[in-house]
């Protein structure tokens, strides 16, 4: 972005009138890098967050098998039949621990998967501001573990 910038003030500049006026035109694109940079360490520190905290949903054989399954069941893509095979798959293991899963993705939001869902303690939250509050909410009523 910065590059292309730099060339079109470059050209408006030769101009004798505009040169006085573009002055201040270098510290934007010098805030434009610096901006972009610290974005992009926030994104990093974030994602590292993430991954220390989260838990890796493994994709084998019996979660492909049971995917098509949940296509023709719920009418999913392939793409959202992996997804929620994937997570059936995982919560099965985690019934008794409460879970949320998070996704924009309006195919999920139907009652039979919500009502499946739940019979895994796993609510559908289908916006991450709102599942992040939930999260939070619950490991604030959560006790201390010792």
């Amino acid at each position: 972005m910065k590059r292309p910038l730099d060339e079109e003030l470059k050209q408006i500049a030769r101009t004798a009138t505009n040169t006085a006026q573009l002055s201040g035109f270098e510290s934007i694109t010098d805030l434009l890098i610096s901006s972009a940079e610290q974005e992009s360490r926030n994104l990093n520190k974030i994602s590292s967050r993430l991954l220390s905290a989260a838990e890796s949903i493994p994709l084998d054989a019996s979660v492909l098998g049971n995917a098509s399954g949940y296509q023709t069941a719920h009418g999913f893509s392939p793409q959202d039949s992996i997804v929620y095979a994937s997570i059936i798959s995982h919560l099965r293991g985690y019934h008794e621990r409460k879970s949320y899963f998070i996704s924009r993705d309006s195919d999920f939001e139907d009652q039979d998967v919500i009502d499946e869902l739940g019979s895994y303690n796993c609510n559908l939250v289908p916006r991450f501001d709102q599942g992040r509050q939930f999260i939070i909410r619950d490991l604030r009523n959560t006790p201390a573990r010792r």
